[in-house]
Parts: structure tokens; C-alpha cells; sequence
């Protein structure tokens, strides 16, 4: 019977190794309402709980020669049609949406208002260089409490939009339908409602511009 031995590079489910040396039994953090670790015969370790997992939690085996196996025990808890769901969706994961990290603020001086706006994505957070952004700025004469542009107004804006991916980069600045609105709600808070249509002038492309949301500023 094997008393004691050293492994290297135990692969547990957080993905970090551990060198230990073992006589009996490895104490797993967390496992105290589980068996310990120990050794089952001359050839194989057996570890009873290594971590949850969305079926229930894993177990692992340690063998002599240095090859392992994680098994999946089931949670009785589960009805049948939860278990086959998640199966289901392990087979065919869905990719994770982001959501967009948006920046919403507007400044003041002693005749306008400069609203601006800046909304990124990042689709893979390993690759930085797929994010994409949009934004816009405009400006309005300073006002007290609430504002309507529309018409041929809007190019007095001072209107400019801008998008950026990996491969390229739109603009425009011409608005030539829709409203812009706001209304003052605190000190620091104006709420925009925006419906534009512009043309980009990189591919003469229409861009519609439909956006509530509030703007403040510090």
C-alpha cells in the first residue's frame, strides 16, 4: 500500500496547479461537509469534491501513472427537463453579449450646452482590438429647463457622429431629419430623447440615431 507521495501539478477545476506532498489525505478548502481525499488502492487517489458545477459538482481521480478523470455527479435536486436543458445548452453555448460601456455627460459655459456621448463594446475581452465604439456631440444655446430642435434647426447643431470598429471608421455631421429633446431634471441632469437620421460620408450610407437616455455632468 502506498503511504506516501508527492504530486505535481494537481489540475484543480480553478485552473491553478498545487505541488503537495501527502501521506493520507489532501484538505480541500471548502470540503468540509464532504469525505476527505484518500487514497482508494495502490493506484488511484481519489478526491470526492473538487467544485460545483452547473449540474451539481465534480470529482476527481488521481492515478499512478499520472493521468486523472473529473466525474460529474448530478444533483438529485435536478428535475429531468433542467438536466437535459443544461446539457443541451453545453453543446450549443450561446455566445456571451456585452453590454456596452456608455458614457453620457454634457458641459456648460456661459452661451451653450455640449452634450457628448460615447458608448464601447467589447464583444471578446481577450481581444481588445475587436471593441467598437460610437459617439456624438452637439451643441445647443444654453437653456434653463427644456429644449426641441427639429428641422432645419438640427444644423445648428454643430452635429458629429462618429463609429470605430476593427476595420473601419464612419463620421458624419449633418443631421437632415428627426428631433433632439431634452429636459432639465436636477442641477446635473438632463434626459435626452434623440431621433436622427444622418448620412456617413465614408460609404453614403444612412445612419438612423434613436437614443433616451440621460446625460450629467460633475
Amino acid at each position: 500500500m502506498i503511504k506516501k507521495v508527492c504530486f505535481w501539478g494537481i489540475p484543480y477545476k480553478s485552473g491553478k496547479d498545487t505541488t503537495l506532498l501527502v501521506e493520507n489525505s489532501i484538505g480541500i478548502l471548502g470540503a468540509m461537509d464532504h469525505p476527505n481525499a484518500h487514497f482508494m488502492n495502490d493506484t488511484t487517489y481519489f478526491i470526492p469534491n473538487v467544485g460545483g458545477s452547473s449540474l451539481g459538482y465534480s470529482q476527481l481521480f488521481i492515478y499512478k501513472n499520472g493521468t486523472c478523470k473529473y466525474v460529474e455527479q448530478i444533483s438529485n435536486r435536478l428535475s429531468k427537463n433542467r438536466v437535459d436543458s443544461i446539457k443541451a445548452a453545453r453543446r450549443n453555448p450561446k455566445p456571451k453579449e456585452w453590454l456596452p460601456v456608455i458614457k453620457n455627460t454634457y458641459s456648460l459655459n456661459d452661451s451653450s450646452i455640449l452634450f457628448y456621448r460615447k458608448a464601447t463594446c467589447y464583444p471578446n475581452l481577450h481581444q481588445p482590438d475587436s471593441s467598437s465604439s460610437h459617439t456624438f456631440r452637439f451643441k445647443i444655446p444654453k437653456t434653463e429647463h427644456q429644449f426641441t430642435i427639429t428641422g432645419d434647426s438640427l444644423l445648428t447643431l454643430e452635429f458629429f457622429y462618429s463609429e470605430t470598429t476593427r476595420t473601419q471608421i464612419l463620421n458624419g455631421n449633418k443631421p437632415y431629419k428627426g428631433t433632439v429633446k431634452g429636459t432639465k431634471k436636477t442641477d446635473n441632469f438632463w434626459w435626452l430623447v434623440i431621433d436622427l437620421w444622418l448620412t456617413l460620408n465614408t460609404d453614403k450610407m444612412d445612419k438612423h440615431l434613436k437614443i433616451n437616455g440621460h446625460f450629467i455632468t460633475y
